[in-house]
């Protein structure tokens, strides 16, 4: 957190020229696609005690797609990685598309039962 304390203004407006372009992007797809399903996260989720600031180094995978471009976004179980932690489902749609999403996410539980089953202890 502390490099965030030494950007400059001008680091924050380029980050925010990024991000409205980045959000440009994503709201395109759109206009092809009805969603955009892929893993939540890069690899399988987390433990605790994992320091998120070295795990991740930037590539977050979907989750990140909803906030950057203000569009809905739900996330479903979709299984257990090779330690047995869970991996996510990312079920992201355009502005006006919460109840497609939704539908999907609710298809796809119902066709599966990852969202029944826990991890190992």
């Amino acid at each position: 957190m502390r490099g965030y304390l030494t950007l400059t203004a001008a680091d924050y407006a380029r980050a925010a020229e990024q991000r409205i372009n980045a959000a440009r992007a994503i709201l395109e797809m759109f206009g092809r696609f009805d969603a955009l399903l892929m893993p939540t996260l890069i690899g399988e989720a987390v433990t605790l005690d994992t320091n998120l600031s070295t795990r991740f180094g930037g590539s977050r995978g979907a989750s990140v797609l909803g906030p950057l471009a203000g569009v809905p976004c739900l996330s479903v179980p979709m299984g257990f990685g090779p330690h047995g932690l869970p991996l996510g489902l990312s079920i992201t749609g355009d502005l006006s598309c919460e109840n497609t999403i939704l539908q999907i996410g609710m298809t796809y539980q119902r066709e599966t039962d990852w969202h029944r089953r826990r991890p190992p202890p």
